[in-house]
């Protein structure tokens, strides 16, 4: 009968583990809205959320990000992939997104060789395609570049995220 108690008991340990499930001790809300620099959108930029630790609470979760879009609306993720923030206190930093929409000055430059090469050889479908591409970029580094340098390091922003969430986290630098 001991035994059987015995090799029973880590049984019934998994069996309420599993019942009262795990917790990660943070809850996840929608946090979306516009990035502004000056009233205007700023595209393509990342905005990053990392939660304020406390004495008792010194690792309160994950970060979240997201990059605007060309209209400066952004929706973020965790980086655990879930959809939006934690629910507290986090500090905000503004960034160059290196990830495939930030622009550097070699790319710029390299964009307006290829246009410069394609209008000389007379090729106007290409230099056309290559002078959009030229202009995008060009736009895109110089709204880039009016983000103040204060914002990028998170400790200028702090933003409260309250229990529901909220799709109006506007930003305007």
């Amino acid at each position: 009968m001991k035994r059987t108690i015995r090799m029973a008991m880590p049984l019934l340990a998994v069996a309420c583990l599993m019942l009262v499930g795990c917790s990660n001790g943070y809850t996840v809300v929608p946090v979306s809205g516009t990035v502004t620099i000056n009233g205007e959108p700023a595209a393509g930029v990342k905005i990053v959320y990392y939660p304020k630790g406390t004495e008792a609470n010194p690792a309160p979760g994950p970060y979240s990000s997201a990059t605007s879009g060309a209209d400066g609306k952004y929706s973020l993720v965790t980086r655990d992939g879930e959809t939006g923030a934690i629910v507290g206190d986090h500090r905000v930093a503004i960034e160059m997104n290196d990830g495939g929409e930030g622009v550097t000055q070699e790319m710029l430059d390299e964009a307006k060789g290829e246009m410069e090469e394609n209008q000389s050889d007379g090729d106007k479908e290409s230099f056309d395609k290559a002078r959009k591409r030229y202009l995008r970029m060009k736009k895109q580094m110089e709204k880039v570049a009016k983000i103040p340098k204060e914002y990028m390091d998170g400790k200028t922003i702090s933003v409260t995220v309250g229990k529901s969430g909220t799709d109006t986290a506007d930003i305007d630098l």
